[in-house]
């Protein structure tokens, strides 16, 4: 792995404020990593990491699927450019794919996968996006799959800048947890809460059928 210090230099050299996300890289991306296999991914499945950032998640998730496939689509062209770079630098296998975009089209990857994950995706997107980022997987997993989320119930709230200070960061959330139980009815899946603990924000999980 690469070191905290290391991963905060690379961010700065690619004008990136070294703000609490690169903070608490390591943390999170291991956390990420287990939680997923918690739910049950394995060396062989492929990953699907919506919000992928600089490949916080990736870093721990590409040595790990030895017979995988990572793949992870950010809407920020610069989190992906560093992305690569970290990989280039922890001579991670080419065993990983990443594309810039916004509008949730995860099947230009040409992938169908077994497993999912947004790791405080829905604390920053307006419910609309949320149900739309839902239908967008509904094209891209597989029977069987499950994609695991982190959310928040409150009062929404803008806590800072993101992006180098260039746009607010909104903390978005939920007045109920039932907003994801009719987004599961509406597109056929299963919602539950896993027994996981995250260290800020509430956990929640799509089966599909």
């Amino acid at each position: 792995m690469i070191g905290q210090t290391a991963i905060i230099d690379a961010a700065v050299d690619h004008n990136l404020v070294p703000n609490e996300y690169f903070a608490h890289f390591e943390r999170f991306g291991a956390w990420q990593l287990d939680a997923l296999k918690q739910i049950g991914l394995q060396p062989h499945h492929s990953l699907l990491d919506i919000g992928c950032g600089a490949m916080r998640l990736g870093l721990h998730a590409v040595p790990y699927l030895s017979n995988g496939l990572y793949c992870g689509m950010d809407a920020f062209a610069k989190y992906v450019e560093l992305g690569n770079e970290l990989a280039h630098v922890a001579n991670l296998p080419p065993r990983y794919r990443l594309l810039v975009g916004d509008d949730f089209s995860f099947e230009r990857f040409g992938v169908q996968f077994d497993f999912a994950i947004a790791q405080s995706v829905f604390t920053h997107l307006p419910a609309g996006d949320v149900r739309r980022c839902v239908a967008a997987t509904r094209k891209v997993m597989k029977p069987g799959s499950a994609f695991i989320f982190s959310y928040l119930v409150g009062t929404p709230g803008t806590v800072g800048f993101l992006y180098a200070g260039a746009k607010p960061m909104q903390r978005s959330t939920i007045e109920s947890e039932s907003f994801f139980a009719d987004l599961a009815r509406e597109f056929g899946l299963e919602f539950q809460k896993p027994d996981i603990i995250h260290p800020t924000q509430q956990v929640g999980l799509f089966r599909y059928p």
